[in-house]
């Protein structure tokens, strides 16, 4: 699993995940994926690269977005692969965690006021 920061700026952070999302690719990623989603009012994460979730994956993402919601922001998902967006729908995270189509979409809901 490999965690790229794209843009950061005041308001937002714009990351790239990549890989898998299991035990092992979790553990590569989770404390700089930590560090990355706090403090921000926005974090938006492009998905596109991600070729499997599993619970430890989510739980990882649940985590960051409870942790920015109770500072005012939000975690949106972005270019979420089918197979990844029903593992995602399944476990029922997409009822509290934004997936969106793609970065624009995920760039328009970061800026509307909560």
């Amino acid at each position: 699993m490999k965690l790229t920061q794209l843009e950061s700026t005041d308001r937002i952070t714009n990351l790239l995940l990549s890989g898998s999302l299991d035990i092992s690719g979790v553990k590569d990623v989770e404390m700089d994926f930590a560090r990355l989603a706090s403090g921000k009012r926005a974090v938006v994460v492009d998905f596109s690269g991600v070729t499997f979730i599993a619970s430890l994956g989510m739980r990882m993402l649940l985590s960051a977005a409870k942790k920015l919601d109770s500072e005012g922001g939000r975690l949106i998902l972005h270019s979420v692969p089918p197979l990844v967006e029903t593992a995602l729908e399944t476990a029922g995270l997409t009822m509290v965690l934004p997936v969106v189509k793609d970065a624009p979409d995920a760039i328009s809901l970061s800026q509307l006021q909560r």
